[in-house]
């Protein structure tokens, strides 16, 4: 039997905090951070507020995080956030949940260009499912269970990483190793890309050939450009921007929006990429001018370079730590 349908607004309603002055103790004062971090950073001494308890579902409802959900505090609501008042056909949890599914939609009906407002009359008028009581409660230990698994998946990819940055520092560590001093360009030829530059943006997602970046997005998006196509048989290799030295280490072919990097490859018999690529995530580069920096300085800078065989045995540990960490993201977007 299908559950039946309500409007948002006919079961829920909004009441606003109220600006408060700020003191060092007090009772919680819950604003935007609060909210987001579901953390107590501000206090108020005043009582003349709107007061929430832990249950309440809150709402942030001005500004660049309007629509962020929440719940699990105490104290007195701010200003720019409203407490979800509701019809108690509505379990607390259930509706924090619910709020959560619509997140990005109720987010995308904002009004205002500079200081965005939730619109109250989009949020009336979502259409939401309604179970009974009993299984919305079902429904809130199931989701409560995949939360506490997503958390503890988080703590372990963190722990994950802290051990992948501290394998890092100590296996890069030369002290008290007999390693021999190299400059980058002495180890590392480059490319330029500009044969492998795509010649339309029309990404789409089903397309075979990623386009990248070496910044922070990586792929940009997907080509079924067929000409231009880095070649298998010359990976993996690492590619740098010229202007912000970002790097990224790549196994697949691929081809780049833009012809500001230089595509490294290792020279062999000297220099593992891996181990060149881990290497180089440990170097700080100046990039405080615009300028490109591969030829110019970067590949000037000194290292010290174990051999060939010795890079290979740290490039497995690292590796080993790095596959750990892939592992358990993979099994925490899973538990989406």
């Amino acid at each position: 039997m299908p559950w039946p349908t309500k409007k948002l607004g006919e079961i829920i309603s909004f009441e606003k905090g109220k600006k408060m002055a700020v003191a060092n103790d007090g009772e919680p004062y819950i604003g935007i951070d609060g909210l987001r971090t579901n953390l107590y950073a501000v206090y108020t001494q005043e009582k003349n507020g709107v007061r929430c308890k832990q249950d309440d579902v809150l709402l942030v409802w001005d500004g660049a995080h309007a629509g962020t959900v929440g719940t699990g505090l105490r104290g007195f609501v701010g200003s720019t956030v409203v407490k979800v008042l509701h019809h108690n056909s509505l379990e607390n949890k259930f509706l924090f949940y619910l709020l959560k599914l619509f997140q990005e939609k109720i987010r995308a009906a904002a009004q205002g260009a500079a200081i965005p407002h939730l619109s109250k009359a989009f949020i009336n008028n979502l259409k939401i499912p309604l179970p009974s009581l009993k299984i919305q409660k079902q429904i809130v230990e199931r989701l409560d269970k995949i939360a506490e698994a997503q958390k503890l998946q988080g703590e372990l990819i963190q722990k994950a990483d802290e051990l992948f940055q501290s394998l890092l520092h100590q296996e890069l560590n030369p002290a008290g190793k007999d390693w021999e001093m190299k400059k980058l360009g002495e180890v590392l030829e480059y490319e330029q890309p500009t044969k492998y530059l795509v010649i339309s943006t029309d990404y789409k997602d089903e397309y075979p050939i990623p386009v990248l970046t070496a910044g922070k997005s990586f792929v940009l998006g997907n080509t079924n450009e067929k000409d231009g196509i880095f070649p298998k048989e010359k990976l993996p290799v690492i590619i740098f921007d010229d202007f912000t030295t970002a790097i990224k280490f790549v196994n697949f072919p691929f081809k780049v929006k833009s012809s500001a990097m230089k595509i490294l490859h290792a020279k062999k018999n000297e220099a593992d990429i891996r181990f060149m690529f881990y290497k180089m995530l440990t170097i700080k580069f100046s990039h405080d001018q615009h300028k490109r920096y591969w030829i110019s300085e970067c590949s000037n800078l000194k290292i010290p370079l174990p051999s060939l065989k010795v890079q290979k045995q740290i490039v497995a540990k690292l590796s080993a730590a790095q596959e750990y960490k892939s592992q358990l993201l993979a099994q925490k977007s899973k538990l989406k």
